[in-house]
C-alpha cells in the first residue's frame, strides 16, 4: 500500500487528510461537515468553500475557520465567494 503525502490545508491541495477522515458526508450530522454552495447559472456547479461543526444534527453548526488539526487557516477556501456574493 502506497502511502499518502501529508500536507495542511491548504487552497490549491484541498482539507488535510486528518480532517477529510473526521467529516461526516450523510446530510446534516452532528461534528464536522462540508460547507457548499451552489454556484449561479449557467455554470451551476457545487463547491466546497468550508467546514461546518454541529453539537446537534439539526442545529445550524459554525463554520470552522482554522482546521482542528493542522491548525491552518481555513478561511482562503471561502474568498473568492465572500468577494463576489450578493447581498439580496
Amino acid at each position: 500500500m502506497k502511502e499518502q503525502e501529508y500536507y495542511p490545508c491548504i487552497k490549491e491541495k484541498d482539507f488535510c487528510m486528518t480532517l477529510k477522515k473526521h467529516i461526516q458526508t450523510n446530510g446534516m450530522p452532528k461534528g464536522l461537515s462540508y460547507f457548499t454552495i451552489m454556484t449561479k447559472p449557467p455554470n451551476i456547479e457545487f463547491k466546497t468553500i468550508g467546514v461546518v461543526y454541529r453539537e446537534k444534527p439539526k442545529d445550524n453548526g459554525i463554520l470552522i475557520n482554522y482546521c482542528p488539526f493542522c491548525g491552518n487557516d481555513l478561511r482562503p477556501f471561502r474568498e473568492e465567494y465572500v468577494k463576489s456574493a450578493e447581498v439580496v
